[in-house]
């Protein structure tokens, strides 16, 4: 995985799991630090996964780090589709965490924020489907921080 850009803002974590208020107090630090030259995303998403970002369980949307999402910063809007029915939904960037793999950010997000049931352990070799083991070590990950009420 190449450096992360300047820009880019990043939560210093350690490798246990992030508590939930812990990953509220850095969004609403990361929120404070938006800039006015903000840029509007789209992403699709299958259907699960955009109803548990409209009911607000899913705070955090995995994806790989490649140059698309490079270009994502702090106060960007994404507008998730919904594969399905072509729903749209509008989100604001509250925080980016970069890693090199998925598994690392299982380890240290909240699975409920990932979109997880409470008790249910999400499982990062899921994402192989969408992001080969080889893009992965690549490009690395990124966790894109998202609040829905703000968009």
């Amino acid at each position: 995985m190449g450096p992360v850009p300047s820009g880019t803002e990043q939560l210093d974590v350690s490798p246990n799991t992030i508590p939930s208020e812990e990953l509220e107090n850095h969004m609403t630090y990361m929120e404070n630090r938006c800039t006015d030259d903000m840029k509007i995303h789209s992403m699709r998403l299958k259907p699960e996964p955009f109803e548990s970002i409209r009911n607000g369980s899913k705070r955090y949307e995995l994806r790989l780090y490649d140059d698309k999402r490079k270009g994502i910063r702090v106060g960007d809007r994404i507008s998730f589709t919904e594969t399905d029915t072509g729903e749209t939904i509008d989100t604001v960037v509250t925080g980016l965490i970069v890693r090199d793999s998925f598994e690392e950010l299982y380890e240290i997000i909240d699975h409920r924020l990932l979109g997880h049931a409470e008790g249910e352990r999400g499982d990062p070799a899921d994402m192989n489907r969408y992001y080969s083991p080889e893009q992965q070590a690549e490009h690395g990950v990124v966790a894109i921080g998202i609040d829905l009420s703000k968009g």
